[in-house]
């Protein structure tokens, strides 16, 4: 298997939009945290006396037993009764505006692309999975560096190849989020994958082509 990397010198980035931003270590962490919220899960969940199973009958007379009053079996104070003011489900949820996420995603792209961090790719359909050379052409060019694939469909032959590579990781470009954008240094990603990954990101307002 034989991975060609192309120059996109036709693409340039106007300076000003390179720039560090004052917000932006502020759209970092806020757009950040609402990833990491909204994969945390909530298991933790009690039942409180309404909804516990068992009989609502009066345990015994309201007076002259000496104790304090029992309504029911499902009393808080009993074993097997409900819980007073147990852990709920509920969602971990943060709202961002949509045009801070697309800024925030649109300059961290810019940048990686500034930085010659993104680079284009390309495959041919028919070549064979071969493991040995792929890592060859990584520890001699990118050692101890971790590497992202962003493939548009799905080639077999390439997603086998990388398989069994600590440092490297292919997804689609659908699944591609803040956390793997921030954690791999560099992306290789394909001419279809960066067009669409433009595209929704309303980075073309800030791209030109000489």
């Amino acid at each position: 298997m034989f991975i060609k990397i192309i120059d996109y010198n036709d693409i340039t980035i106007k300076k000003q939009y390179i720039k560090e931003d004052k917000n932006y270590n502020y759209l970092l962490y806020i757009c950040f945290r609402k990833y990491t919220f909204s994969k945390r899960l909530n298991i933790a969940c009690t039942k409180n006396r309404s909804q516990v199973k068992g009989s609502n009958k009066k345990i015994c007379k309201q007076k002259g037993t000496g104790v304090a009053r029992k309504g029911s079996i499902k009393n808080p104070l009993f074993k097997g009764g409900g819980i007073i003011f147990g852990p709920k489900f509920r969602k971990f949820k943060i709202k961002v505006n949509s045009k801070n996420l697309k800024y925030f995603y649109s300059i961290t792209i810019l940048k990686k692309i500034n930085n010659k961090k993104i680079k284009i790719f390309f495959i041919k359909k028919n070549d064979k999975p071969n493991t040995k050379k792929i890592n060859f052409f990584f520890n001699k060019f990118y050692y101890k560096k971790k590497i992202l694939f962003v493939l548009y469909k799905k080639h077999k032959s390439l997603i086998l190849s990388l398989k069994n590579i600590n440092y490297v990781k292919s997804i689609f470009i659908n699944n591609l989020n803040i956390y793997l954008l921030l954690k791999y240094e560099y992306i290789f990603i394909d001419k279809k994958s960066l067009y669409y990954l433009l595209k929704n990101n309303n980075v073309k307002k800030f791209i030109y082509k000489k």
